[in-house]
Order: C-alpha cells, then structure tokens, then sequence
C-alpha cells in the first residue's frame, strides 16, 4: 500500500487541486519522498518475512528465517552508515542528490536498531545448546 501511494503521483495533483499548499510542498519535498521510500523498502521486507513465515514450516525454518532478518538489519545498518543504499532499491531512487544527510542517516539507523530490538523481544534467543533443541532439529 505505501508503495502505491509512493509510486502514485496523483496525490500530489490531488493535493495541488484541492488547494492544500502546505501538504502537497510537504509531499513534495525531498526529505519526505526519501522517508516514504525507505518506509516503503522497510515494509516490502516485512511484507517477505511475513510470506516466508507462512506455511507448513517447522519451528527450526521459521527461527533460522528470523535470525537471518535480524542479521539483514544489522547489515542494512552497517551499509547505511556507510552511506551504501544498495540494499533500499526505493530509496535509492528517491534521492536526487544522492547523498544521505546526516540527519536521515542517524534517523534509519536508530529505526532499525529499534526494530531489531522489537525483533528481540518478540522472538527471544533459544538456547541452541539445550538437548531438547538439539534432539527436535535433528
């Protein structure tokens, strides 16, 4: 849905004929086309976690798909401190001058340590040691 709405430039025609200045400036501008399309690139990869969580998997496949989305953000992170957007195809089309600033850059990577973290929290670490979890994944 995000995607839509990043994709679809009548929102901004909309807004321009309903007279609405200061929301279609705002939709307009470049830092909020650049958050919008970073959420849109957040969300596709919640949206493919969500699919592959689906189905008649085991508990092994679905906490090996979540430790490797979890090991995904920190790698965003490291790229986005970087300045490497190679992983947010949506974000890297939004920004004209190429460059993350500062600013944005800070705001990603506190996003994506806040998710991992919620990550943490709803899915906490097994023990892989334990028999139990060494006798099921065999």
């Amino acid at each position: 849905m995000l995607g839509l709405l990043y994709e679809l430039r009548e929102v901004a025609i909309f807004l321009d004929l309903q007279q609405k200045a200061d929301f279609h400036d705002k939709f307009q501008s470049e830092g909020f086309q650049s958050s919008l399309a970073y959420l849109v690139d957040i969300f596709e990869a919640l949206n493919a976690l969500d699919l592959k969580l689906q189905g008649k998997h085991n508990i092994h496949t679905h906490h090996d798909t979540i430790r490797t989305f979890m090991a995904k953000l920190d790698l965003w992170k490291c790229r986005i401190q970087l300045g490497n957007r190679a992983s947010f195809s949506y974000l890297d089309s939004a920004l004209i001058h190429g460059n993350l600033d500062s600013e944005f850059k800070r705001q990603i990577i506190t996003h994506l340590t806040d998710l991992k973290t919620e990550f943490i929290r709803y899915f906490p670490a097994i023990d892989e040691k334990r028999e139990a979890w060494k006798f099921i994944r065999n």
